[in-house]
C-alpha cells in the first residue's frame, strides 16, 4: 500500500499535465497582443534613449501609463462623437441642435485632452533633465517611424512570401 500511493500520485500528476497540454487554447486577440508588445518595446526604448535611472523609471512610467490611458479614452470618445456627426450628415434632414451639441462636446474633449497633456508635461518636468525632456519630445516621432517601417517590412513579406524549400526524404 505504501508503494501504491506514490505511484497513484505520479499517475494523476502525469494525466493532469497531459490533459492540460491538449486543452484547446483560445488564440489571443492580435490587436491587444500587438499593442502590449509595442508598449513593452516603447518602454524599453525609452529607458535606453533617455538613459533613465531606476528612480526616474519608477516615477516616469506610472505617470506615462496613466497619461496614455487617459488620452486613449479621450480619443475613443472623440471618435464616437465624430461618428455621430458623420451619421448626422448621412441622415435625410440635419438636426442642427443635435449637431451643435455634438460639436460642442468634441471641442470640450479636445480642451480636456490639452489639459491632460499639459499636466503630463508638468509631471515630466519634475522627473527628467533638460536633455532627457528634449529626447522625450523627439522620441514618439522617431519610434513611430521605426514601428511603421517594421510593419511595412512585414506587409511586403506577406505580399511576396519567400518560397519554402522542398522537403527531401
Amino acid at each position: 500500500m505504501k508503494k501504491l500511493f506514490p505511484i497513484l500520485i505520479l499517475i494523476v500528476a502525469i494525466s493532469i499535465t497531459s490533459f492540460a497540454q491538449f486543452k484547446p487554447q483560445r488564440p489571443p486577440d492580435n490587436r491587444a497582443h500587438l499593442r502590449e508588445r509595442v508598449g513593452l518595446i516603447r518602454m524599453w526604448k525609452l529607458i535606453e534613449r533617455l538613459e533613465l535611472t531606476e528612480e526616474q523609471s519608477l516615477i516616469f512610467f506610472p505617470a506615462m501609463n496613466e497619461h496614455d490611458v487617459r488620452i486613449r479614452t479621450l480619443r475613443d470618445e472623440e471618435e464616437r462623437l465624430l461618428d455621430k456627426i458623420e451619421a448626422q450628415f448621412q441622415a435625410i434632414a440635419l438636426d442642427m441642435r443635435a449637431l451643435e451639441a455634438v460639436v460642442d462636446s468634441v471641442a470640450m474633449l479636445r480642451d480636456e485632452r490639452l489639459s491632460v497633456e499639459l499636466a503630463f508635461i508638468d509631471k515630466v518636468n519634475q522627473i527628467l533633465t533638460i536633455e532627457q525632456k528634449a529626447k522625450f519630445l523627439l522620441f514618439d516621432r522617431v519610434f513611430e517611424k521605426e514601428i511603421r517601417s517594421v510593419i511595412d517590412m512585414g506587409l511586403r513579406e506577406e505580399d511576396n512570401p519567400k518560397p519554402k524549400p522542398y522537403k527531401t526524404k
